[in-house]
C-alpha cells in the first residue's frame, strides 16, 4: 500500500490548482501527496501549494542530471511536464534513466509535436483531418511553428495583412493556413506506458487568456473522442495528453 507519493511539476508556476486536486485526491485514497515545481525563480504562484526547486534552463546540457539528482533527492515518483520545452526534457530524462520510469512519449513523438508545420505534414502522411495550409485566398491565419499560448498568432485578412505581418519576420517560422470559424474543443487524454488507450474527455473552450482555457464546459462527443482515440494511436502517444480542435 502506497501511502506518500511526491509529485514534480517542469515549469508548474502557475498550475497551483492542479496541484491541489492532487493533493485533494490523494487524502481521498489516503495517500499523502507532496508537489514542487522545477523552475528558474523562486516567486511563482506555485509556492502557495508546494515546494518551488530552483532548476535550469530546458536547453542547459546538465539539466538532465540535475533533475535527476532533484528526483532522487525527493523521492519523486511522478514528473509532469507542463510547459512545451518540458516535454523534450522529460522524454530526454525517460532515455537517459530507464529506471526512473518516467511516463511519456518517446523523444521522435515529442519533437513533432513542437513544431507545427511538421505536425500538419506528418497528419496528412497519416491520413488525419486537419486544417489546410492557406492558398491565395483569404482570410488567413499565420501561427509561429513552434509557438505556444498564441504568442505571435495572426489573423490575416488580405494581402497586405500578410505584407505588413512579415515585414519584419522571418515567414519560414511561420505556418499560414486556411482561417476557420468554429467552436474551440480541448480534449484531455491517458494512455498508459503499454500505450493502452485509457479514455478521452472533450471540454469546449468557453473562455482563453494567453493560449490558455479559464474556463471549459465538459461535453462527451463520441465523434471527438473516436477521433481522439486516433490520434493517440496513430502517434505512439503515451502519458497524459491534450489535443485541440
Amino acid at each position: 500500500m502506497i501511502d506518500k507519493i511526491n509529485i514534480l511539476f517542469l515549469g508548474g508556476a502557475k498550475r497551483v490548482s492542479l496541484a491541489r486536486r492532487f493533493i485533494f485526491s490523494g487524502r481521498e485514497l489516503n495517500v499523502d501527496v507532496e508537489v514542487f515545481s522545477y523552475e528558474l525563480i523562486k516567486d511563482v504562484p506555485f509556492r502557495e501549494i508546494g515546494k518551488v526547486i530552483i532548476g535550469k534552463k530546458w536547453t542547459e546540457k546538465t539539466i538532465l542530471d540535475h533533475l535527476y539528482k532533484v528526483i532522487k533527492t525527493y523521492e519523486v515518483k511522478i514528473i509532469l511536464a507542463n510547459v512545451d520545452m518540458a516535454t523534450l526534457v522529460l522524454s530526454k530524462l525517460k532515455d537517459r534513466f530507464p529506471s526512473l520510469n518516467v511516463i511519456t512519449s518517446d523523444l521522435s513523438v515529442s519533437r513533432i509535436f513542437l513544431d507545427k508545420y511538421i505536425m500538419y505534414k506528418e497528419c496528412l502522411s497519416k491520413n488525419i483531418k486537419t486544417i489546410p495550409l492557406a492558398n491565395h485566398q483569404y482570410p488567413k491565419f499565420a501561427k509561429l511553428r513552434n509557438g505556444s499560448a498564441s504568442l505571435g498568432v495572426k489573423r490575416l485578412n488580405n494581402s497586405k495583412d500578410e505584407e505588413i505581418f512579415f515585414q519584419s519576420k522571418n515567414k519560414s517560422e511561420y505556418i499560414i493556413q486556411k482561417f476557420i470559424e468554429g467552436v474551440e474543443y480541448t480534449v484531455d487524454a491517458y494512455v498508459d506506458q503499454n500505450k493502452r488507450y485509457i479514455g478521452a474527455i472533450p471540454r469546449i473552450r468557453m473562455d482563453i487568456f494567453g493560449g490558455e482555457s479559464i474556463k471549459t464546459k465538459v461535453i462527451f462527443d463520441d465523434e471527438i473522442i473516436l477521433f481522439s482515440k486516433k490520434i493517440l494511436e496513430k502517434f505512439d502517444l503515451i502519458g497524459p495528453i491534450t489535443l485541440q480542435f
